[in-house]
């Protein structure tokens, strides 16, 4: 009988490629947390400059003249068509709470398990036979067990 061997620096090479892409993956990983937690400072950032402007807003509201031809709109207002239309607090409002919804998400979409339907352990395998001609129940193809994947 011919042995077939794969020579041994072949197979060097190829735990060493195994090892380079993990270890690339590994960093390409680590650089990606790196990013994500760059971004996510600089996201709460933006929460704080917005939290630190609405003073200052309020205060420009509160010194705008009342009966001014043109007014600035710090709050929601209502135009000649009477449709309604958000001001810049608001605005600051929605662009506060996207970001805050951005930062609170999950970093792993949760996903729906659905739960096994049924007993796998009545499930008696078919006997093989081995090399020696005696049955063996240890190298079973999969192809060969099946189960019933249908509601009971």
């Amino acid at each position: 009988m011919l042995k077939k061997t794969i020579p041994s620096f072949i197979k060097n090479l190829i735990i060493i490629g195994l090892l380079e892409n993990a270890t690339s993956s590994a960093a390409a990983d680590d650089a990606r947390f790196v990013q994500n937690e760059l971004e996510k400072t600089y996201l709460v950032q933006i929460i704080n400059q917005l939290d630190a402007i609405q003073p200052v807003i309020i205060s420009a509201q509160q010194a705008q003249l009342a009966n001014k031809r043109i007014q600035f709109h710090y709050n929601r207002y209502q135009d000649n068509q009477g449709k309604w239309h958000e001001g810049l607090l608001e605005d600051m409002h929605s662009i506060k709470a996207g970001v805050l919804e951005y930062l609170h998400q999950p970093t792993i979409e949760p996903r729906v398990v659905i739960p096994l339907k049924n007993d796998y352990l009545n499930v008696k395998p078919i006997p093989i036979a081995d090399f020696n001609g005696m049955p063996s129940i240890s190298s079973i193809p999969s192809e060969v067990v099946t189960y019933d994947t249908r509601g009971q």
